[in-house]
């Protein structure tokens, strides 16, 4: 046992100071890193009146629909799909599967441009009066070498795309049906 001589307390300071070297590398890692979240909450502000996101919609029974984001913009609704993939993403309008190839790798998944559809279809059963409109987002670890299809941005793009031309909701109607959609009893956060 080494109790407190020299060498013990060298031990300690050298312990303490690769435990605290860690935690600065690993902080940085995870600041370097872009947020997506982060990065679509703060296109939705500049883009939109007011959102909501990561909520589900209680449809009555056991079913639920949920929503990544849903935003409130200048003619109506947005809804978003968000998507975290990586690498290339070959896809089109019609097609059943999209494949993404990462690391040599490829993998396939349902388009989710037909589960985009279905969101708004049931978003439009609750807000009747106005249009809602709707788009899958990649984030900008992904790439289309083959051209992207319909409704389909990068996190990147999202502003470019959207523009909010008032400070306010100028449509009173539909920022009155926006505050009642949010009280709703059937819609949820989730954390």
């Amino acid at each position: 046992m080494l109790g407190n001589t020299p060498i013990a307390t060298w031990l300690l300071y050298l312990l303490a100071v690769t435990v605290l070297a860690g935690l600065v590398v690993l902080l940085i890692i995870l600041l370097a890193k872009p947020n997506t979240q982060r990065a679509i909450r703060r296109a939705l502000k500049k883009i939109s009146y007011d959102s909501v996101y990561s909520v589900s919609l209680d449809l009555g029974g056991e079913h639920f629909a949920y929503f990544d984001y849903i935003a409130v913009i200048d003619g109506g609704f947005l809804v978003i799909d968000l998507k975290d993939y990586a690498g290339h993403i070959f896809a089109a309008d019609k097609i059943d599967m999209w494949t993404q190839i990462q690391n040599r790798k490829s993998y396939q998944f349902v388009n989710p441009t037909f589960e985009l559809q279905n969101k708004i279809e049931l978003l439009k059963l609750k807000l009747q009066h106005h249009h809602i409109t709707g788009i899958v987002v990649f984030t900008d670890h992904a790439d289309f070498p083959k051209g992207q299809p319909d409704n389909v941005l990068l996190v990147k793009e999202l502003r470019q795309c959207f523009k909010r031309h008032h400070k306010k909701c100028a449509d009173k109607g539909l920022w009155a049906d926006w505050l009642a959609f949010k009280k709703l009893e059937h819609l949820k956060h989730i954390k």
